[in-house]
């Protein structure tokens, strides 16, 4: 059953819709303004057999919460059907007036796991499937763009736009070579793995994670590597998640990204192993926080651990990461269409451009993505928290379609100025209707950001929701695409973040 988090400021702000339980429109407008009853469902509504009334101005209040059940449960979350009133004399007697109360995405869902069919997120409290909201942080690597991002201010900052749930703490670990194709040099200089910056990056990393926990958010520790299997990047997680899994075993905010992306050529067995190792090194020690790991060719290939054979273990999730204005990543589409009943899957990173190429942000394509994530409750973190720039002085390609923030935003959050893709990202967050607050703000979207999202939405463009004789000749043609993208194709275009 889909769930609703009601807290008292949804009923201020100043317009909504009504749900009109005394009698139809015209009688409901007549009746003092504690007597309104309003709602973000229609359905739910009309499920109830009320009447759905057209936009109300809402005076600003606090409100307070009348639930079909006992105060406790509406404390945690309400049923679709609730509904918020603004005086206990409009509660009806089969319900019960509770004080409100503010919820956080961990107080509503509490411990994630795999249900037991093995394709789904779950929450262990509730049993519903949680699909997690929120941004990926850059690498946490030295002089990089997004180092001076983490931090609490910045981490509060982000926790406060409206549907954030989660936020992914890259640690850097390496990143690929001047030439891109050397995958024996990746390069490890102010990363991790870095003895001069070890300390550095692990205390930004932990700074977000620890202020996630704080807000009562989701937060993914995040092994951001390419070559995680390989020595010396093997042995140093088998130790930092020995590490944090002893730290937060009892924390259900947390969640363990062991492998970030597979970079090309990278067989499976050998990222299955590697991760079977992390994996029992992570339940060695009492943790049974879910776990994420990513697949082959730049975490593209969802369907190989599927194939080939899952990591052994309990509570495991497997990554895929797209740019949706890169055409290219669009035969993932199919490869979700064929898996997501099978495995579970978590979008541990995505962007609204291209990755590491000069490309506009293509809000059409975006939404089509965002849809089809949607269409199987896969959690999701856009990458990323950064201002703009290129990475250090470590590549000339731009990021300028990828970084929500223009230049020289400030470190710590204040006037923050969003570019094209921190916009998009920022409606698609807001535009959802059903998501819990960590601070005092209001879910609400702008009529402006809304009206936006909700038109590119009706759009159906062709080429995020294909016709079916397209269709037909996408499926017709993904077996030789496979082929021709293979995992040892070191030409095929790559999401190198």
């Amino acid at each position: 059953m889909r769930h609703l988090v009601l807290i008292a400021a949804w009923v201020g702000r100043g317009h909504g819709q009504a749900c009109c339980r005394l009698g139809d429109c015209s009688s409901c407008y007549d009746i003092a303004p504690m007597c309104k009853f309003y709602s973000w469902h229609e359905k739910s509504c009309v499920d109830e057999g009320y009447t759905w009334c057209p936009t109300l101005d809402i005076p600003e209040t606090t409100g307070k919460l009348c639930h079909k059940g006992t105060c406790d449960n509406c404390l945690r979350y309400a049923p679709v059907g609730a509904w918020c009133s603004l005086a206990a004399e409009c509660c009806p007697s089969s319900g019960e007036w509770c004080e409100t109360k503010q919820v956080t995405a961990v107080e509503q869902w509490g411990w994630l796991s795999v249900n037991d069919a093995g394709n789904r997120i779950v929450s262990k409290t509730t049993g519903e499937v949680v699909q997690l909201r929120g941004m990926s942080m850059y690498w946490s690597n030295s002089n990089w763009a997004g180092a001076k991002f983490f931090n609490a201010e910045a981490t509060r900052k982000i926790a406060s736009w409206s549907g954030v749930t989660l936020v992914r703490a890259a640690l850097g670990v390496d990143f690929p070579a001047a030439n891109e194709m050397d995958v024996f040099k990746p390069r490890l200089t102010g990363t991790y793995l870095d003895a001069n910056e070890t300390k550095n990056n692990k205390e930004r990393v932990m700074t977000v994670v620890e202020t996630c926990i704080e807000l009562g958010m989701y937060v993914i520790i995040d092994w951001h590597s390419h070559w995680a299997h390989r020595q010396p990047q093997r042995s140093a997680a088998m130790e930092f998640f020995r590490e944090v899994a002893a730290k937060y075993k009892d924390t259900p905010n947390v969640i363990f990204e062991v492998y970030n992306e597979p970079w090309w050529g990278n067989k499976w067995e050998d990222i299955k192993a590697y991760a079977d190792q992390v994996v029992a090194v992570i339940r060695e020690q009492g943790a049974n926080n879910l776990i994420i790991v990513g697949t082959p060719m730049w975490s593209q290939r969802i369907d190989v651990p599927f194939e080939e054979g899952l990591v052994n273990g309990t509570n495991i999730a497997y990554s895929v990461h797209f740019y949706a204005a890169y055409s290219y990543h669009d035969y993932m589409k199919d490869l979700i269409d064929e898996v997501a009943d099978k495995i579970p899957l978590f979008a541990s990173e995505w962007g609204n451009g291209c990755p590491h190429i000069p490309c506009r942000v293509d809000a059409n394509r975006t939404l089509g993505w965002i849809r089809k994530l949607d269409e199987y409750g896969i959690s999701w973190a856009n990458w990323n928290v950064a201002d703009n720039g290129s990475p250090g002085s470590n590549y000339t390609l731009t990021d300028d379609s990828l970084s929500a923030l223009m230049p020289g935003a400030d470190a710590r959050g204040d006037n923050w100025v969003y570019t094209e893709s921190g916009e998009l990202v920022r409606s698609i967050l807001a535009s959802y209707e059903k998501k819990p607050r960590n601070d005092n703000m209001v879910f609400q979207a702008t009529a402006d950001t809304m009206m936006m999202t909700q038109e590119s939405i009706n759009m159906s463009p062709s080429d995020a929701k294909p016709s079916k004789m397209r269709d037909k000749k996408r499926h017709r043609g993904r077996k030789a695409r496979r082929t021709s993208r293979s995992l040892d194709d070191p030409a095929a275009p790559n999401a190198n973040t």
